[in-house]
């Protein structure tokens, strides 16, 4: 009977390369991921084929984070160092190297990540090379600063006139194929993140969000829009913070943004693509009304306190409603909608007010003015879609987390 069994079996060995890396390739994209990190301990070559698979979506937290990381450790590079770690004599330097040469190679396997926490991002962060755990620790150490009001100059709390410290020139040594990434709400909550309402004072970035911004070179970013409402409705701290982090990632492509209901602040049109995903919004007539304002003051709110011309705005703006909040219309009444309730809007806020800079009436007709220059432009049609609660089923999901 253990002969029949045996000589039943099927060879692997006797297929083509190219065959069983394709076989081995479309077993991983089907296997859970506990299956899958059970089946690459059983075979070299399925290690090595499957692994890609298994690190390529990646959910770091503030409990699984060393798990992830684990056989990392940039100190087993020098011998003589290595040695000289306390604990570090019971182990194999060779056996140790090995493992790290492999963490090194899986992280890199990283396409799209979440980080869901600051003490994540942190870890993560201080991971990326060996001369970044020292930066971070020197910039702790630094006196903290502080600004009396928002008109003055922010000052060091000791009188030292020493030099900012420079952000390390390394690059990254994991991480160098990352394409999207996903801010947790728990992440963009944080006080090292978003410490504070945006009018109280002006942001000084936390050294992790500094190496994020300027080591990490993602395409595709999203977040959620429920950190918002951290300190009071409609704050424009969480975007500041937000471009603070944004800025040093040049070749972000798509943004996408969820849970907004209600007025996100305005994207600037700096990334080619922005997907705007609203909450249901109920279907009463005055719940619509508000969707058309919203999208109307994500398109112009930036222009409101000035008579500003229009800027670029050549991204692609997707807002996509997961509820009624559309109305069964043509392009043309939508868009029509979309202006009567940003202009009404606009009229409102601005009652008995100026900017300080222009009158009410200046900014009013500039407002009217890049109103009718969109319509005129065609820019409606080549980068506004707004998507109803029927389509929205047939939006591609967030390539970042996977939502809708």
């Amino acid at each position: 009977m253990t002969d029949t069994v045996h000589n039943s079996l099927f060879d692997w060995n006797q297929l083509p390369d190219d065959l069983l890396h394709y076989i081995l390739k479309y077993i991983a994209t089907i296997l859970d991921k506990p299956t899958l990190t059970r089946l690459i301990k059983t075979n070299r070559d399925i290690y090595d084929t499957c692994c890609p698979a298994l690190y390529e979506t990646i959910e770091l937290d503030k409990d699984s984070v060393r798990l992830v990381f684990y056989g990392l450790d940039y100190t087993v590079e020098d011998k003589t160092e290595w040695g000289k770690v306390q604990g570090n004599e019971l182990k194999n330097c060779v056996l140790s190297l090995a493992s790290h040469q492999r963490k090194l190679k899986n992280l890199n396997h990283i396409k799209n990540l979440i980080v869901t926490d600051f003490e994540s991002a942190e870890y993560l962060v201080r991971s990326l090379h060996p001369d970044f755990p020292a930066y971070i620790d020197q910039l702790k150490a630094e006196p903290a600063t502080t600004a009396s009001s928002e008109n003055e100059e922010q000052t060091p709390q000791s009188q030292s006139d020493s030099p900012p410290i420079p952000i390390p020139s390394s690059s990254p040594l994991i991480l160098q194929n990352l394409t999207h990434i996903s801010l947790g709400l728990d992440f963009v909550t944080s006080d090292e993140f978003y410490p504070h309402c945006g009018h109280e004072s002006s942001y000084t970035p936390h050294p992790i969000i500094t190496l994020l911004s300027h080591k990490l070179s993602p395409s595709k970013v999203c977040y959620d829009f429920k950190a918002a409402k951290k300190f009071h409705e409609n704050d424009p701290g969480l975007s500041e913070c937000l471009w603070l982090l944004l800025d040093g990632w040049g070749r972000v492509e798509q943004v996408d943004i969820h849970n907004v209901n209600a007025h996100p602040r305005p994207c600037d049109h700096i990334a080619p693509k922005y997907r705007v995903w609203v909450t249901d919004m109920g279907g009463c007539e005055d719940r619509c009304d508000d969707m058309m304002e919203m999208v109307g003051w994500y398109i112009d709110g930036r222009n409101w306190c000035c008579a500003h011309e229009r800027n670029g705005e050549e991204s692609v703006v997707e807002i996509i409603c997961s509820g009624d909040g559309l109305y069964k219309s043509g392009p043309e009444e939508m868009i029509e909608e979309i202006v009567e309730r940003s202009m009404r809007k606009m009229r409102e806020d601005w009652e008995g007010l100026d900017s300080g800079v222009n009158s009410r009436d200046e900014c009013l007709e500039a407002a009217e003015r890049r109103w009718r220059e969109r319509r005129e432009s065609g820019w409606f049609e080549r980068y506004l879609r707004c998507w109803g609660v029927e389509e929205a089923e047939e939006a591609d999901v967030c390539g970042c987390c996977g939502r809708k």
